[in-house]
């Protein structure tokens, strides 16, 4: 009823009946209390949510949508959250693996986090160097996608160039960086930008005009490159 807690008002919609007709997300739903999870279990079995302070049901209809990065299978094993409801929200379940299974989205996704933060809070750098680019890449990435996004506000902060370079990275990722790659046994960082140069010219087409576009850098630094690393300028 109205005064029972802090914002409590009696004939207040809630998050269902303010989605009702479209699609609620429901983000770290692992982290529901157990009382909440009978609330939800109750207007997905019922189509049915009160307000507070009402005992009269309002019907509400819409799709749910739930995230977690926990395995909520084996919390039903550890009674931590109630089968009844897992079973309720596992109508059509989509794995995403880990950023380390997927290491192609890592750069874009960098980059999107990049832009972002520099709407958010200003800064001068809009790009990566070379380095920086292939230490990012080679990063496991534990926290996955929250640890590269606060990575880049932070790395953003840091730079105090137009490209954010090694030394305004995390130093945890460059200390991963500098070990061997997975799937790439003593690959240094040295190899893998030789490695990401050579990938983005084929992906070009051999077009250094174009491939130095996508390195972010001037064809003088990309030829320099080349021929530091003996990168041919056309496919054998």
């Amino acid at each position: 009823m109205k005064g029972s807690f802090t914002g409590a008002e009696r004939n207040k919609r809630g998050l269902f009946e303010e989605a009702s007709g479209g699609t609620l997300f429901l983000d770290e739903i692992s982290e529901t209390t157990p009382s909440l999870q009978v609330k939800l279990l109750r207007a997905l079995q019922d189509g049915e949510v009160r307000r507070v302070g009402d005992n009269h049901p309002i019907k509400v209809s819409g799709r749910l949508v739930t995230a977690t990065n926990r395995d909520l299978s084996r919390l039903v094993e550890e009674g931590r959250f109630r089968d009844d409801l897992y079973y309720r929200l596992k109508v059509f379940p989509i794995l995403i693996p880990p950023l380390r299974e997927r290491p192609e989205d890592i750069l874009p996704l960098a980059e999107h986090f990049l832009r972002n933060a520099r709407k958010k809070n200003g800064g001068r750098a809009v790009r990566f160097s070379l380095n920086a680019a292939e230490a990012i890449k080679a990063y496991r990435w534990p926290g996955n996608v929250r640890e590269l996004e606060h990575a880049m506000e932070r790395a953003l902060i840091m730079a105090t160039e137009t490209a954010i370079t090694c030394e305004d990275l995390p130093p945890e990722i460059l200390t991963q960086a500098v070990r061997p790659a997975a799937g790439k046994a003593g690959e240094k960082l040295q190899d893998l930008e030789k490695r990401h140069i050579a990938d983005t010219l084929k992906a070009c087409g051999f077009n250094p005009v174009e491939a130095a576009k996508q390195l972010g850098v001037t064809r003088f630094a990309l030829a320099s490159k080349m021929k530091a690393y003996r990168i041919p300028a056309k496919p054998h």
